[in-house]
């Protein structure tokens, strides 16, 4: 079956393919695959290993080497809209969200990025985990319709991190968005309505099906 991805990069990408859809119990980068590949051919150039577990080996890494490229595939059309989620990305059906793969610093802290869309925004957060706490270190809300315009922002600072609140940020800057385009003398009775119209946005984000969302924007951009 062709899919609207595989149509996608047919064009712009030489691997015609779909991206994985994969699950997790928490909203994290996924293990690197490259690491793995080469703890498990570290393991098998011991020389301890059977007939058997070289082939397993050879079965593991060809479709690890698959699962690199959906990664990177998901990661191209990501970016389409939104910038900064890195080159590999993984789309998290427990929490409903795309996830980018991170970099873990000298001190021991992993940062990546992790993005919902709806049919009008997008919305990156970007996380930091250290080794007691997870922090949330921005929030940021792009348009889906290809110009990767940023339409607002916010940094943060040991700011504890939890789903709801990068949420409760998204709609808050989205009403800040929608009232910077209303006459001034207007915001104070248009507030209600504004935080109204940036709700929708934001509550599309989570609630719809976010590898359908993706297809549908991309459609639009075709």
């Amino acid at each position: 079956m062709v899919t609207l991805l595989s149509v996608f990069f047919h064009f712009f990408n030489p691997f015609a393919m779909s991206f994985p859809v994969s699950s997790s119990n928490s909203v994290t980068p996924a293990h690197g695959t490259t690491a793995i590949i080469r703890i498990l051919e570290n393991q098998i150039a011991s020389g301890t290993a059977t007939d058997s577990e070289r082939d397993a080996f050879k079965q593991a890494r060809s479709l690890m080497s698959q699962q690199q490229q959906e990664e990177l595939m998901l990661a191209q059309a990501l970016a389409v809209f939104s910038p900064g989620l890195g080159n590999t990305v993984t789309y998290n059906s427990a929490h409903n969200v795309f996830v980018g793969g991170g970099y873990t610093s000298n001190a021991g802290n992993t940062y990546f990025s992790s993005l919902r869309m709806s049919s009008s925004i997008a919305i990156k957060a970007d996380t930091g985990i250290g080794h007691t706490h997870t922090f949330l270190n921005g929030v940021q809300i792009w348009t889906v319709d290809g110009n990767r315009q940023l339409l607002k922002e916010e940094r943060f600072h040991c700011q504890g991190y939890s789903e709801q609140l990068v949420r409760i940020v998204a709609v808050r800057l989205m009403t800040e968005t929608i009232l910077a385009q209303v006459p001034a003398h207007e915001r104070d009775m248009f507030g209600v309505q504004a935080k109204l119209l940036a709700n929708r946005c934001v509550q599309d984000a989570y609630d719809c099906n976010q590898v359908e969302v993706l297809h549908q924007n991309l459609r639009r951009l075709m």
